[in-house]
């Protein structure tokens, strides 16, 4: 192999190895860059979109690698919220709002940046506190346990007046979130799910997902890095609330509860659960279909045909497409397959014709070009 095949070959493998993060960010900067050219509303909507897709790649680092169903992220979400707002609203505006404070935490203001990493590390810390007991329950047991920390998550968040304002509106976070801070994170999330897909956490989790029993017998301990995998994608999902908080402006203990569990796991499933490009091509489709849904669900008006408003066509909308999914494509959309890596084309030496050599193929013939010439 001369040097400059061997460069070819580095380089190629090298291009695999970043292929998914790097196909599915460009995929969403283009969807980033066509979203410029609509209608504020669907600029909006597009920015909740992104947002959104932070909290579903945060979903899929746990139940995507591990194969445990959690009901309870949404409660990370809700926390990360919570925790970027307290620290990023202005001081006036807590002393109004929130006056029983500490007073370390209400003369606390942080930037954009700062106050969503607090979100995320709250999440994260609340996670690692109550996830090595859960993670030693398995299956179903361990699902609904995780939906007792959602209903838990979600009664606090209601009755603690001197922190949430119960159910009444958290006013006043800084709405800082536009395109390029929802696609950039959207985008870090990606690569952070990816490279811990990758990492020894990662495979670990898949191993235990594949077989509990035989990751048992080589030395994993599933407890444990079920635990891991847990926070990590807790600390990704807090972030994602915090980007929501910071885009909403205002929200309550409400908007993180059943309707939005419902929804990122129907982008989820709807996507393909065991694979990344599953969690983004889901959060596209639905969020996609969500707003076409909403815009009928208000009524239309076609000139010789009027269709009257249509209550609550969004939620039955998803969960019939949710039912089609899981009865025509178990494994969703992608089929738990990662966006494919372009095939190059060689001269096939007898024939003179032209084939595509994929990717397991072009590894063969670098080890045979390594046994023709080992020096390489």
């Amino acid at each position: 192999m001369t040097s400059a095949q061997d460069a070819d070959a580095r380089w190629l493998s090298w291009l695999r190895a970043v292929w998914v993060p790097l196909a599915l960010v460009v995929i969403l900067g283009a969807m980033a860059v066509v979203s410029g050219f609509l209608s504020p509303e669907l600029q909006y909507v597009a920015e909740t979109g992104f947002v959104y897709l932070v909290v579903v790649v945060g979903l899929y680092t746990f139940i995507g690698l591990s194969g445990v169903v959690s009901f309870g992220h949404i409660t990370f979400m809700g926390i990360g919220a919570y925790a970027s707002a307290l620290v990023s609203i202005p001081v006036i505006t807590k002393q109004v709002l929130l006056p029983a404070l500490p007073h370390w935490l209400e003369h606390t203001q942080m930037s954009l940046v700062p106050s969503v990493l607090v979100g995320g590390v709250v999440a994260l810390v609340f996670a690692l506190i109550i996830s090595f007991p859960i993670m030693r329950i398995s299956g179903i047991a361990a699902s609904i346990t995780l939906f007792a920390v959602l209903i838990v998550g979600n009664v606090v968040g209601s009755n603690w007046v001197q922190v949430t304002r119960a159910t009444q509106t958290m006013l006043g976070v800084p709405t800082d979130v536009g395109m390029g801070v929802a696609f950039g994170a959207a985008a870090l999330a990606v690569c952070a799910a990816y490279g811990l897909e990758v990492s020894r956490v990662g495979l670990r989790l898949k191993a235990t997902r594949e077989d509990e029993f035989a990751a048992r017998s080589v030395g994993i301990s599933v407890a444990r890095s079920r635990a891991w995998g847990f926070a990590l994608s807790a600390l990704i999902v807090g972030m994602g609330g915090a980007l929501y908080g910071h885009l909403v402006g205002a929200f309550s203990a409400s908007d993180f509860y059943l309707d939005t569990t419902f929804l990122t796991i129907v982008m989820l499933v709807v996507g393909g659960m065991r694979s990344l490009t599953g969690a983004v091509v889901g959060t596209i489709v639905i969020t996609v279909l969500q707003q076409l849904l909403t815009y009928v669900e208000g009524g239309l008006n076609l000139g010789l045909f009027n269709i009257p408003a249509l209550p609550g066509l969004s939620e039955a909308g998803l969960a019939l497409v949710l039912l089609l999914i899981l009865l025509f494509r178990p494994n969703g959309i992608t089929s738990g397959l990662e966006v494919g890596f372009p095939v190059r084309r060689r001269r096939q030496p007898d024939t003179g014709a032209d084939v595509e050599v994929g990717e397991h193929e072009r590894d063969a013939h670098v080890v045979q070009d390594l046994a023709h010439d080992p020096s390489k």
